[in-house]
């Protein structure tokens, strides 16, 4: 999806999508200039604790990450060493979050406008 953060291989490269179009994604090299690289070449990056300390997700007991904006929140918890989110009040509805991207959606499925640090 636009904007999700991938990486590429076997560079390592990070990039941010930009555009995506027959099995291709586009990445900003530089401002007005799109480079294109093939889908099977991207790879997600794992959701880490450090990711959503740096993106400015505040934390409760360590464990619990609350994302707010206009009254829409997201609710990451670690348990078991995994991680999984809800979104407002859907208390017993935790869904596994394992990639940075999947992150990206659900703030955006939310409704919350946040920048993710990598």
């Amino acid at each position: 999806m636009i904007g999700d953060y991938v990486t590429v291989i076997p560079s390592g490269m990070l990039i941010q999508v930009a555009a995506v179009h027959k099995r291709k994604v586009a990445y900003h090299t530089c401002t007005g200039r799109l480079s294109w690289v093939r889908e099977e070449l991207l790879r997600p990056n794992p959701v880490k604790q450090e990711i959503l300390e740096k993106s400015g997700m505040k934390s409760y007991d360590n464990v619990v990450y609350f994302a707010k904006d206009e009254g829409n929140f997201l609710e990451i918890s670690t348990i078991g060493g995994n991680v999984y989110w809800t979104i407002n009040d859907w208390e017993y509805s935790l869904l596994k979050l394992n990639y940075v991207h999947e992150l990206q959606h659900a703030l955006k499925i939310c409704g919350i406008k946040k920048e993710i640090e990598l």
